[in-house]
């Protein structure tokens, strides 16, 4: 019998996780890739319970991820530290913070999909998706530079982008970030630290 999602999800992400893996800033061979200029911002983009902007999430530290759910590696090893992160955390530490994942793959990832993807590394997570411009808008606006590789005879494809958790601070501007390869204690750390920070 197969496993169900999230618990297949979560399976792949502990065997993921006890893996060695080195601590690299960009994946799928993304090393020409760095996050450049962080500004931060708004944006307005779709989840599978509607429309999300970050200016819904004042008076919370956001955290806030890019990637796609086709991701075979950083991705979903990422968002497990993340998830992982939360969970070291109070349970009144945890509710005072929103992460979310955007996906820089809206022909792929629906709101419906991300949902599903989302949750299963963390209950709380928000997958959001939008236009490829919206995305692009999304992304730049936070030093993003991504870039699709080449489509493969079946059809399929990956990205080249950095791997980076942005946090941002109640007030909506952005704090700091955390690399990739940065353990879930001290994801937890950096976000105690965020919630002092008014």
């Amino acid at each position: 019998m197969p496993l169900p999602r999230p618990l297949l999800y979560s399976t792949i992400i502990t065997v993921l996780c006890l893996l060695t893996l080195p601590a690299a800033q960009a994946h799928n061979g993304a090393a020409g890739l760095e996050a450049t200029r962080v500004q931060g911002g708004d944006f307005n983009l779709q989840s599978a319970g509607g429309p999300v902007r970050l200016s819904d999430f004042q008076g919370k530290v956001v955290a806030i991820y890019f990637g796609y759910t086709h991701c075979e590696d950083t991705c979903p090893i990422t968002l497990g530290k993340l998830g992982s992160a939360l969970k070291l955390l109070k349970p009144e530490e945890a509710e005072q913070i929103q992460p979310i994942f955007i996906t820089i793959d809206p022909a792929r990832d629906d709101a419906q999909r991300l949902a599903s993807y989302s949750t299963a590394f963390y209950p709380g997570l928000i997958g959001l998706t939008g236009s490829a411009s919206e995305i692009a808008a999304a992304a730049r606006a936070y030093g993003i530079n991504y870039r699709k590789g080449p489509v493969s005879a079946k059809g399929g494809y990956d990205f080249s982008l950095p791997s980076v958790i942005y946090l941002v601070g109640r007030d909506g501007k952005l704090l700091r970030s955390r690399p990739h390869g940065n353990s879930p204690a001290l994801i937890a750390a950096a976000l105690r630290k965020a919630l002092l920070n008014h």
